[in-house]
């Protein structure tokens, strides 16, 4: 089997973007979120009682170590694989779902490519990497984005956040978010606006990420959403180098469409204006709450400069 990929970070990171130009080389078999607890999974043998794929996760951002049971192990662990593995099950599950001759066609190529290499496009797998990159040997893509953009990403797409999913997380509270369990308790029981749940979510998320850092797990590869817009093609091609994969014409030309802005879309745009797209939703007092609420997290991954 070959080694998996994750591409992972906080929501609006930019990691669709990295996952789907990692995907543009043809020996890569891109699969969306896994760990996302309502996606409507095909289960077209559930009618004869075989449930092919049920979701095993209970929280948003779910938290797997090594103390988690083995059981709970399995189960997460056969869920995510059956998404790349040929075996009966997962032959049966893509066998049932043919209707016509089309599908026939897109059974075909579904079981070819899964002789390729997986690639986990999943930030809600966020705080289970260190566990994925373990149980299934991933080498892992960390995607960080400066809070202003991020901020002002959630403002635009009007996204709250249930801190309840991460306060009944004992494990992740006590051993990971121990210092931001009087906010998230505050943010669980208050609906603060999105600006204040921006600024405690991306403290939390990128102080995590940090640590993971400080760990120098080679498996990990750390870059932030900025580096990339600026030199898409350098930072793709160490990326590629990282990933051991094939720098080919095809992720050439995918990086060229998605950064040149000529087609204008969630995914292709002019990378360099949208670093500072923050500027055209933050009000200078937002822009200052903002720094001032995040500094010392994101002192760790940006200069000052980044705030103008």
């Amino acid at each position: 089997m070959k080694q998996p990929i994750l591409v992972t970070g906080i929501h609006r990171s930019g990691s669709t973007w990295i996952g789907k130009t990692i995907s543009a080389s043809k020996d890569v078999k891109y699969i969306h979120e896994p760990f996302n607890i309502i996606m409507d999974w095909a289960n077209p043998l559930g009618k004869i009682g075989l449930k092919t794929r049920v979701s095993p996760f209970n929280y948003w951002f779910e938290y797997f170590d090594e103390q988690t049971s083995e059981k709970r192990k399995r189960e997460v662990l056969t869920f995510i694989r059956n998404f790349y593995e040929l075996n009966s099950l997962t032959i049966a599950h893509e066998l049932f779902k043919i209707r016509g001759r089309k599908d026939i066609s897109i059974f075909c190529n579904e079981i070819k490519s899964r002789a390729k290499r997986p690639l986990l496009k999943d930030p809600i797998a966020f705080f289970s990497s260190a566990f994925l990159a373990k149980e299934l040997n991933c080498k892992v893509i960390i995607s960080i984005r400066h809070p202003l953009a991020f901020i002002a990403s959630i403002i635009r797409k009007s996204w709250e956040f249930n801190f309840n999913d991460l306060l009944e997380q004992e494990r992740l509270m006590e051993l990971h978010l121990s210092k931001y369990k009087d906010m998230i308790i505050n943010y669980s029981n208050t609906n603060y606006p999105l600006i204040d749940q921006g600024i405690l979510l991306w403290n939390i998320m990128y102080d995590f990420a940090y640590q993971l850092k400080l760990n120098n797990n080679s498996n990990f590869y750390f870059i932030t959403h900025e580096a990339m817009s600026k030199s898409p093609f350098l930072e793709f091609e160490n990326m590629f180098k990282f990933l051991d994969l094939n720098f080919s014409n095809e992720v050439i030309q995918q990086i060229e469409r998605s950064t040149s802005g000529q087609v204008k879309n969630d995914l292709n745009r002019n990378a360099l204006q949208n670093i500072k797209s923050w500027k055209s939703v933050l009000t200078n007092d937002e822009v200052q709450k903002i720094k001032e609420g995040t500094e010392a997290v994101a002192s760790k991954f940006y200069t000052n400069d980044s705030w103008i």
